[in-house]
């Protein structure tokens, strides 16, 4: 949810990351893979112990006041639970927009939702619209206050 994709570092292997399921594309000069992650569940990587260095190093914001005694473990799952329902909000509202495939990174599906022709004739389009603008705004900071470092 934090990012678009991630870049996979020189010492990653690429082709065996392949090999565990892990879709791996070129942008620009740098190996990447898209967000949200095709090896998560929603809860758990399936190639935890394989996972790329970047994957290994990061820790967000939340992660790191609760690691430094600055945060409660509770409170950050309180968070954690608040990030989870705006992001369901939000997807609800793609959804009603027609942005089903929720395959591409949060991010790109709302632009895509946004840039669509508003269909004045409906009765909820421009509504959802407006609605989708303020959750994902919510949405983008509560992730960038509470989750990015």
């Amino acid at each position: 949810m934090l990012f678009a994709d991630v870049e996979l570092r020189k010492s990653d292997r690429t082709s065996a990351l392949e090999k565990l399921g892990l879709a791996v594309f070129k942008r620009g000069r740098h190996r990447v893979f898209a967000q949200p992650c095709g090896c998560f569940d929603g809860r758990h990587c399936a190639i935890y112990e394989d996972r790329p260095t970047h994957c290994q190093a990061f820790e967000c914001g939340l992660l790191q006041r609760v690691s430094a005694g600055k945060l409660t473990a509770a409170a950050a799952l309180k968070t954690i639970a608040q990030a989870k329902r705006k992001v369901a909000r939000v997807e609800s509202l793609l959804q009603k927009l027609g942005e089903e495939d929720a395959s591409p990174a949060l991010t790109e599906r709302y632009v895509a939702a946004m840039s669509a022709p508003v269909d004045l004739a409906s009765n909820h389009g421009p509504d959802h619209q407006g609605q989708l603008m303020r959750q994902m705004g919510e949405l983008m900071e509560l992730l960038e206050v509470k989750f990015r470092t």
